[in-house]
């Protein structure tokens, strides 16, 4: 069975892999953090699934100071995030970024 890790925020994927052990994420949460989480995968055909599953969730706002030392910078985010937009089609539409 394939396993996939992501730290992302929304649907903006900061980090991934699969079938290997990458990046520690797990500073980031509390044991509480640890819900049902959406999913989102394509099926194959260009549709997109999203399910629940387990996995760790936080507001955004609790682990920007944790998210910096990790690397991921104010800066470095927003960048990533220009990066997304431009490479979506017009017709999807635009999460903000505050």
């Amino acid at each position: 069975m394939d396993s996939a890790l992501r730290l992302g925020i929304c649907q903006i994927e900061i980090d991934w892999s699969k079938n290997h052990l990458s990046s520690d994420h797990s500073v980031l949460f509390l044991p509480s953090d640890y819900s049902l989480v959406p999913y989102h995968y394509s099926d194959g055909w260009g549709d997109w699934v999203v399910e629940e599953k387990e996995g760790f969730s936080r507001e955004l706002g609790s682990v920007k100071q944790r998210l910096d030392l990790l690397g991921y910078s104010p800066q470095m985010l927003r960048q990533m995030y220009n990066e997304h937009l431009e490479g979506m089609p017009h017709y999807y539409s635009k999460a903000a970024m505050s």
